[in-house]
């Protein structure tokens, strides 16, 4: 038995005999290869199949995004009142009394984030209609210096008489008015599909909130009963693999989850007090924004810096560099201390991989791809770093092929 374990192969009258191990690796390997090449001629079809799919569980899958991040305070709150009382009736009810403060928590985070957003954009807003001009105007003029950059400044030009309010509201009325002042069929309908897309979008958040409400009161039930089945059917081993793994999803999702949202809060709460103490305009909303970006893996520390930057650029030129060098250190801070505590510990898996889950969960998913990639592949990465251990042991290498 331990001959067939190992990748053998002995050389008979100049032949290779290769052993029973190394024909399944081989055939493996050949299905592998026929598979991934199916997968790439027909990728089209398959992200096509797939994003069909993703539509359909859509409401589940946003319910069970929601129940994750209400997990969070909800455990907290549930062990507080289960610490603290010897009632019968709060011991019983401390997971619906927890779900409750924890969706009230949650509604007045973003109740008191949109209180100091709003007021703070629609100032901006007005502020950028008075400087806007004066901005073109001297950008056409340094441009109109340089004879060979005209064409640049042609288009600038263009572009500022598009940001008029006489010239959108012309192409609004185009889009909605034929010639003759009949409505156009094309916008009825497109603002049909709009609103078609409003009422359904509203209604997916609506079943994914109350499936995850579901989800998190009776969360320990659907956990037994998941158990039970997976025994039942795969038997002692595959159901035990099975339960490992969905404790391995458990807890990366979890963990990343958690992280993430701590981060965004730290680095947003960094860069409100910076931007406070160096007097710049606009730090609330600005703040604000960069920590919702940074939600974003990788790219999104970028767009929060980049928006920041356009604000307070029109406002004062100075003080948006100042910004910028502001935002490369928190970044650094943030990137090299925060981060690796918060989160990149507790996934354990490398950069190179992280940066592999962001390229491809975007690009199948968007945001929401970025989400659920990292902390999947931290999953893959996990169960394939086991079962390496495991072959290794079995091979009595484990001592000769230790990572440094």
């Amino acid at each position: 038995m331990k001959e067939n374990l190992k990748l053998q192969t002995q050389e008979h009258d100049g032949q290779i005999v290769y052993s029973t191990y190394s024909h399944k690796s081989l055939a493996l390997i050949v299905f592998g290869g026929i598979l991934l090449y199916f997968f790439f001629l027909k990728f089209s079809s398959v992200q096509l199949i797939f994003s069909k799919i993703i539509s359909i569980l859509f409401p589940f899958l946003l319910g069970g995004a929601i129940a994750f991040v209400l997990k969070i305070p909800m455990n907290f709150f549930e062990k507080l009142i289960l610490k603290h009382t010897n009632s019968k009736f709060l011991k019983k009810a401390a997971r619906g009394i927890s779900l409750f403060v924890s969706i009230l928590l949650v509604i007045s985070i973003i109740i008191f984030m949109m209180s100091m957003v709003i007021p703070q954009l629609i100032i901006s807003l007005q502020s950028l209609e008075k400087q806007i001009p004066a901005f073109f105007e001297k950008l056409i003029e340094f441009v109109n210096r340089f004879p060979k950059l005209s064409p640049i400044a042609e288009k600038i030009q263009t572009f500022y008489n598009s940001l008029s309010l006489n010239y959108i509201f012309e192409q609004v009325k185009h889009f909605f008015l034929t010639e003759d002042l009949s409505f156009n069929t094309n916008a009825v309908q497109t603002a049909s599909g709009i609103a078609n897309t409003i009422f359904s979008g509203f209604t997916n958040a609506l079943l994914a909130f109350v499936f995850s409400i579901y989800v998190l009161l009776d969360k320990d039930r659907l956990g037994r009963q998941t158990k039970r089945i997976l025994y039942s059917v795969g038997g002692t081993k595959i159901g035990a693999f099975i339960i490992h793994i969905g404790h391995l999803i458990d807890f990366y999702f979890f963990n990343f989850v958690k992280g993430q949202l701590l981060d965004a809060l730290i680095i947003g709460v960094m860069t409100f007090v910076s931007m406070f103490v160096f007097r710049m305009p606009y730090a609330a909303m600005i703040s604000v924004l960069v920590g919702f970006s940074d939600l974003i893996p990788i790219v999104g520390p970028l767009i929060g810096a980049a928006i920041g930057f356009i604000f307070i650029l029109i406002d004062s030129p100075f003080q948006a560099m100042l910004f910028l060098v502001l935002m490369v250190v928190l970044q650094q801070i943030q990137g090299n201390i925060i981060y690796p505590k918060i989160v990149g510990d507790k996934l354990g898996i490398p950069a190179m991989w992280s940066l592999f889950a962001t390229i491809v969960g975007g690009a199948l998913g968007g945001i929401v791809g970025m989400w659920v990639f990292i902390p999947l592949v931290a999953v893959i990465y996990t169960l394939l770093g086991e079962y390496t251990e495991y072959r290794l042991k079995k091979l009595n290498m484990n001592s000769e092929l230790q990572e440094d």
